[in-house]
């Protein structure tokens, strides 16, 4: 109980007498949250941001979430493209935390399937990553850090085993801005008195950032589905299932995140990629309908192409 009232920034006490015995928890409140509380906030004061994805198109994502969150370029750093990177995914996470100055704070996005490189099968779990550098943690410590698991994954057993591991989940097709779900999940979990609250005014000039933002990630986009799709085409038929599952599956991912910038026609190839999973082979129409409406959402990402 007592790790459990120092995670909650709490204390407790028991305390024996003659007629009696009274055991005390004191812990702070949740405040409730209105969302309009969130247009104003950001974490722009004393916030490391992690983000550790195999993709670097979604670590360009990660990057516009975090700047969208006004967290200073500075204090964000990008991993995940490289088997040293992977594989030493928990040191780099426990030594995040510990070069925390002393009233810091750190957001941590982990990306739940992290590739090692061909012609290595090994795929590493990142919410069991960033279990396991909890468990190094002192619960002071992990009282610092928001980690959020970000799959396209989403079904409610794989919800429920990255709630279990981490402390919330965070979807490659959303259906809110990201922004305001990190927000929504900070402030639950540190309380408003850990944002920046920067007014109306200041908006304006987030939002163009945001739109220049939002255009880079259209093109990222964009150039991510046709890689993708050129690269298993040409692999198809040579390739082992396991390293064409990599790549079907970093397409879903890809074309859940255009879902989440307004394309539409995605759900129905990220379902049928999903439907795969189980199959362990590519079968020449199916491939066919995933190419096709993969080619066919890359010009609408970027107009005028």
């Amino acid at each position: 109980m007592a790790k459990c009232a120092e995670c909650m920034l709490g204390e407790c006490s028991i305390a024996f007498r003659e007629a009696e015995t009274v055991f005390e928890l004191r812990c702070p409140a949740p405040q409730r949250l209105e969302e309009s509380f969130l247009d104003e906030a950001d974490l722009s004061a004393g916030v490391t941001a992690l983000a550790i994805d195999d993709c670097e198109f979604q670590l360009v994502c990660l990057e516009a979430v975090f700047a969208s969150l006004g967290i200073p370029e500075e204090s964000t750093t990008l991993i995940g493209t490289t088997d040293e990177e992977v594989k030493g995914a928990a040191d780099t996470i426990v030594a995040a935390v510990e070069a925390l100055p002393p009233d810091g704070r750190l957001l941590l996005i982990v990306d739940e399937n992290l590739d090692l490189a061909f012609p290595s099968s090994e795929t590493v779990s990142g919410s069991y990553a960033a279990r396991t550098a909890l468990n190094r943690m002192p619960p002071s410590e992990e009282a610092r850090t928001l980690v959020l698991v970000r799959s396209a994954n989403d079904s409610e057993s794989d919800v429920a085993l990255y709630n279990e591991r981490t402390h919330g989940f965070l979807s490659k097709a959303p259906s809110e801005p990201d922004r305001r779900t990190v927000l929504r999940t900070w402030v639950t979990r540190f309380g408003c008195e850990a944002v920046t609250r920067k007014g109306a005014p200041a908006r304006s000039a987030a939002d163009s950032a945001q739109l220049d933002d939002e255009d880079e990630m259209r093109a990222a986009a964009a150039a991510e589905l046709r890689r993708l799709v050129a690269l298993i085409g040409a692999e198809r038929a040579s390739a082992p299932w396991c390293e064409l599952w990599k790549w079907l599956h970093r397409l879903k991912g890809a074309l859940g995140s255009s879902r989440a910038l307004g394309c539409c026609g995605a759900d129905e190839l990220i379902r049928t990629i999903e439907s795969l999973r189980s199959r362990g082979e590519l079968e020449e129409a199916v491939w066919s309908l995933i190419e096709r409406g993969s080619l066919a959402i890359a010009p609408s990402l970027v107009p005028g192409t």
